[in-house]
Formats: structure tokens, C-alpha cells, sequence
């Protein structure tokens, strides 16, 4: 049924854009989450922010390391030739090769970003169980 709809919305060019602006502002959302989540002070918040690290992790490890927001954004923007490398790299690393102008390896990438969420959940850990 899912998949049906994001076909019947990815044949229609003036409903196409929508679909693609969501799944991307949600995704900006997740990781502006994860990352800046320990900034509140609300411990309700920071033990949502602590909960779902581990659930994005899960959701990776069920998704052969492929986040579920990644793939539906590939459906609904199929590839261009030319564009497939591009095409076929994670959010983070579009966002890294895009803003910083960092390229990392996908080992060197994966490292990067359970290194930023190990640090962004301890201080939402020490936030709500420590101080």
C-alpha cells in the first residue's frame, strides 16, 4: 500500500516535490535531534533524545546500514546516470561532502557519526541520571 502510494505520487510531478520536502525536513529534524538533543533541559526530552538513538541504530542494523528516510528519498528520486555516486551516498554524507567539504570513507563515516551519537546520548545520560 506504501509502495503504491509513493509510486502514485512520484508519477505526479506537482505532488513530486512534496513527498521528497518532507522526508528531508524530517530527516534534518532526526539529526538535529540526535545531535543537539542534550541542549534541553526538559528530562522528558532528554530521555526521548536517549531512547531513540538506539532506535535509529536498530533501524540501521535491520536496514543493512541504510537509513529507511535515505531510501525512500531514492525511491521518489530515481537516479541519474551521471548522478548515481552521488545518488547512492547517505544524508550524512551528502551534508558532510555538501557544508564541510569532508569525504570519509563508509567505515571512516559510520565511526563518525556512532562517535557524535555515543557523545550526544552520555550527555543527555549524565543530564538526567548524574546531574
Amino acid at each position: 500500500m506504501l509502495l503504491y502510494f509513493l509510486n502514485m505520487i512520484s508519477q505526479n510531478s506537482t505532488l513530486k516535490n512534496l513527498p521528497i520536502l518532507a522526508i528531508r525536513a524530517t530527516h534534518y529534524a532526526v539529526l538535529l535531534f540526535i545531535v543537539l538533543g542534550w541542549i534541553f533541559v526538559k528530562k522528558e526530552i532528554l530521555v526521548i533524545h536517549m531512547v531513540m538513538i538506539p532506535l535509529v541504530i536498530l533501524q540501521w542494523k535491520i536496514n543493512n546500514g541504510r537509513c529507511l528516510l535515505t531510501d525512500l528519498e531514492h525511491y521518489l528520486v530515481p537516479a541519474v546516470p551521471e548522478e548515481s555516486e552521488e545518488q547512492s551516498e547517505g544524508f550524512v554524507a551528502r551534508i558532510l561532502k555538501t557544508v564541510l567539504k569532508i569525504e570519509l570513507s563508509p567505515s571512516q563515516l559510520m565511526s563518525f557519526m556512532y562517535s557524535v551519537m555515543a557523545l550526544s546520548f552520555s550527555v543527555s545520560f549524565v543530564k538526567v541520571f548524574i546531574l
